[in-house]
């Protein structure tokens, strides 16, 4: 299963989830409206989307988001080994980390040869393919996934990461609305996103992941829900989910 969590997303912290809790089946029939796809920790949840900031932006330049994009990898077993030192040190008491197999995916700021970069809107995008890292690393599922008709030119050689481009999850998202997920979302973005610098959110990540026969499902964790502005049931999520 993979989690949208409140404004961003991730597989399931701590221990990782077993692999047929990632249930690829094309078969499978999801709700095309992700806000029936919730599960409500609030009663109200804010809408991440702010309109004069998204239609203002300008079309984007460059080569960045074409390219299928490489990261840093194994970060989480480097902060294990960093986190069971502090606990030695008496200096942590517990942590949840991430699916080892995750790529760290920075934000492109390189001017000069990549247009303005991606680094001021880009972050939506890391984050999905950051999350998708995680399960295209899964063999029993990579082939499912690049045998898919919108992954087509996600190649399965081993110099590419086989992580859509920005460019690609633009299409996809595109595609799944013209399949009819999120009416809504679509109608706010007037059904194209190809080419823009606009940020996205849980939603558009909903429906890119079930389009390409993904179960999803959206948390909303939209605001502190303990003392002194902690977030407690985000925190007790990831830790007994």
């Amino acid at each position: 299963m993979v989690w949208c969590v409140g404004s961003w997303w991730c597989v399931r912290g701590g221990s990782p989830p077993p692999l047929e809790e990632f249930l690829i089946n094309n078969h499978i029939k999801h709700t095309t409206n992700p806000h029936q796809s919730r599960i409500p920790i609030k009663t109200y949840t804010n809408q991440d989307r702010n309109l004069n900031e998204r239609n203002k932006t300008p079309s984007m330049s460059g080569n960045y988001q074409t390219a299928s994009p490489s990261g840093t990898g194994h970060l989480p077993s480097l902060l294990a080994r960093l986190l069971l030192q502090s606990h030695a040190d008496q200096q942590t008491g517990s942590a949840s980390l991430c699916d080892p197999k995750v790529l760290h995916i920075g934000t492109s700021s390189e001017k000069s040869k990549l247009g303005a970069g991606d680094w001021a809107w880009g972050c939506g995008y890391r984050n999905l393919q950051m999350l998708f890292s995680t399960i295209i690393a899964r063999q029993a599922y990579r082939q499912t996934l690049l045998s898919h008709p919108l992954l087509i030119s996600c190649t399965t050689t081993p110099q590419t990461t086989g992580i859509p481009s920005i460019t690609l999850w633009q299409q996809i998202i595109e595609d799944a609305w013209k399949a009819g997920f999120d009416p809504d979302g679509a109608a706010h973005f007037n059904a194209r996103l190809v080419g823009k610098k606009q940020w996205i959110g849980t939603t558009e990540v909903y429906v890119a992941l079930c389009r390409l026969g993904l179960r999803c499902q959206i948390v909303d964790f939209p605001g502190p829900s303990g003392p002194n502005g902690q977030h407690t049931k985000l925190i007790q999520w990831v830790e007994n989910g």
